[in-house]
């Protein structure tokens, strides 16, 4: 069938055989029958319409004598006694849609082709389920694995999995399809853009399961079943869903863990040479104050004050290390927060066991970091004393001998 006449010629061509009477069918797509005179004018004008979108010397051509009125006509393909006997003729239109006006005698109704979001534009239901009907085979046919076509146009398709399911396409009684079905099917799998070769296998995996008991499977079940068939679809690819988000989710958690367990102990290793200089910096400047003839307290004045000036830096170095690791404690916190939004994954053990293990990570380096303060402050205080003991064992001189010169206590 192709899309060779306009709405108007088909019009005109439903109201010559309109004007027939007697008629009758001489075979499957002749029909012949007598014009009365009444109408005959009527006739003349109205096949000379026709010439517009059938040739006068078409083999399509109405033949009509129009001295006894006799007509005979061989049906063109945009006109059809019904649709079940249209699906006979032409078993290709189980599988792909009516392209060209066409007009249904049985129901006296002309279709037009429409898009399946269109389809409300179809007054007849027997037609809008046809619609429906060859829509759906024709997704189910992108999510099969292998096609074939019998000598007669019929369609199978086959999935394969557990076992081999053949679907064969002889539609003809039209079962009821939901249309919000069919366009959340075509919509949310079909045309998704995500999974798709996870969302195929999930397709071919629940039409097996549904038919568990049959290897072959008419269109017109599948039809029947869909309402059900996709329930079982989207349980399977919510699941599926969720088993690889939570994969997913779990691969992207031990990745943070690993990152912020490197930043929590760089907070320590960034200042570890300020750290390991300590207890060097403390014999090193009780190594370098000045005693007996070379005493000087301004001189140990000013070794003790860089001394001290050094600790307090590393003090503060090391607070500022405790705001690094509270900032990283509060993004850690953060994370999981927004993770635990999915009531699927609040209370899993193994996603909550990184956070766990990073908590446990930031309280033993904080710990380490107050040890560490605790080890400068005593530092501090231990450079201040052998000062003050250098100082009161060489600081002999007397105020009334303040005068002598190279003087120096024994």
């Amino acid at each position: 069938m192709s899309n060779s006449i306009t709405l108007e010629g088909v019009k005109i061509y439903i109201d010559i055989v309109k004007l027939i009477n007697e008629l009758e069918r001489s075979a499957r797509r002749t029909f012949k029958g007598l014009v009365l005179t009444s109408n005959k004018n009527k006739m003349k004008i109205l096949l000379c319409q026709l010439k517009e979108y059938i040739p006068s010397e078409s083999h399509l051509f109405p033949i009509y004598d129009e001295e006894d009125g006799e007509i005979l006509l061989k049906l063109p393909s945009f006109y059809n006694i019904s649709l079940d006997e249209m699906l006979n003729d032409h078993p290709e239109l189980r599988n792909n849609f009516i392209y060209e006006t066409t007009y249904f005698q049985d129901i006296d109704y002309v279709y037009q082709p429409v898009d399946i979001n269109q389809i409300d534009l179809i007054e007849n239901e027997k037609i809008k389920n046809y619609i429906k009907c060859v829509t759906l085979f024709s997704l189910i046919k992108t999510q099969s694995d292998h096609t074939t076509t019998t000598s007669t146009n019929e369609e199978k398709l086959y999935f394969l999995g557990s076992k081999k399911l053949t679907v064969i396409n002889d539609l003809t009684s039209l079962s009821i399809v939901n249309i919000n079905t069919i366009i959340a099917f075509k919509t949310s799998y079909i045309e998704s853009q995500i999974h798709k070769e996870a969302i195929k296998q999930i397709i071919k995996d629940s039409f097996i399961s549904y038919y568990s008991t049959l290897n072959e499977v008419s269109i017109n079940e599948i039809c029947k079943d869909f309402d059900n068939i996709y329930d079982v679809i989207k349980n399977n690819y919510e699941t599926y869903i969720s088993e690889f988000t939570f994969s997913k989710i779990k691969r992207e958690v031990e990745k943070f863990r690993t990152e912020t367990i490197t930043r929590i102990n760089k907070a320590l290793s960034d200042i570890q040479m300020q750290i390991v200089t300590i207890p060097a910096s403390v014999i090193i400047v009780a190594a370098n104050f000045k005693t007996a003839k070379d005493f000087s307290i301004k001189t140990n004045s000013v070794i003790l004050f860089g001394a001290l000036f050094f600790t307090i830096a590393v003090y503060y170095i090391c607070e500022n290390q405790k705001d690094t690791l509270k900032n990283i404690k509060h993004e850690a916190n953060s994370h999981k927060k927004e993770l635990e939004k999915n009531p699927l994954f609040l209370k899993d053990t193994e996603i909550n066991n990184n956070y766990n293990f990073i908590n446990t990570r930031y309280l033993k380096q904080r710990d380490n970091l107050h040890k560490i303060k605790i080890g400068v402050i005593f530092s501090a205080i231990l450079t201040i004393f052998i000062y003050l003991a250098i100082n009161a064992e060489y600081s002999c001189l007397k105020y009334n001998i303040i005068f002598l010169e190279s003087f120096y206590c024994k």
